[in-house]
């Protein structure tokens, strides 16, 4: 479920589908795994029941720290974004493998600090994980799935190169109802022909292994600062 909404880096050693880091500090924006260190963080982003439901209607409230850990999956990649003016990440999603289709891949849990919106950085940090699924994870295509309600989501996912390909409904345990989604999708074809996408390294953000090493390694510490959910 998606949701609430510089420099090339070089190649890492791995698998050959594995994402590419720097050592470069002196970055503005980047892109690092997700650590359990900030699922306390992620936790407090969505505001309300409903704000969570939009963002995970398989997930009953309270979100806690346990429930965004679990979150993880065997298929997919778990990232945080952080723009440097701010000592926290600033959003948060999942690209994870289609069941049995190596090659498409879905968003999940796109989320933004709710203290972060109105700077443009929902679109920046959607644009990049495009970026990231086609270049890094040379995937076909590129999907989701969202609330027809969440008006602000639909355009940012718009914004980055996303059409509606179709609906699709699931009853959730954790609502006690079944919900209506916005099937969207971006093939590669069009990502290679979108504008926004004609020069994906120049609006690429780096990759870091270890966004705490690189916080601290400017004298800043990287501690999360919400309060501990558990």
């Amino acid at each position: 479920m998606a949701g609430l909404v510089e420099q090339p880096a070089q190649p890492m050693t791995g698998r050959a589908d594995a994402p590419r880091a720097v050592v470069e500090t002196r970055v503005s924006r980047f892109i690092s795994p997700f650590d359990n260190l900030f699922a306390p963080v992620v936790a407090g982003w969505p505001k309300s029941p409903r704000e969570l439901t939009w963002l995970a209607p398989g997930t009953p409230p309270p979100l806690t720290r346990a429930k965004v850990c679990a979150w993880r999956r065997d298929d997919g990649r778990r990232f945080l974004f952080w723009d440097r003016r701010f000592e926290d990440p600033c959003g948060y999603a999942e690209l994870n493998r289609m069941p049995d289709e190596r090659r498409r891949y879905w968003i999940g849990h796109f989320i933004l600090d709710p203290a972060r919106r109105g700077l443009g950085l929902s679109h920046a940090f959607f644009q990049n994980l495009v970026i990231h699924a086609f270049e890094e994870m040379q995937a076909a295509e590129v999907l989701l799935v969202v609330i027809p309600e969440n008006v602000a989501a639909i355009r940012c996912y718009e914004r980055g190169g996303m059409l509606v390909s179709g609906r699709e409904s699931k009853r959730f345990d954790a609502t006690g109802r079944r919900h209506t989604f916005l099937r969207m999708c971006i093939h590669r074809r069009r990502y290679e022909r979108f504008d926004a996408y004609r020069n994906a390294d120049a609006v690429r953000m780096p990759f870091v292994r270890s966004a705490v090493s690189l916080l601290n390694g400017k004298g800043r510490i990287a501690t999360p600062r919400s309060n501990p959910t558990r």
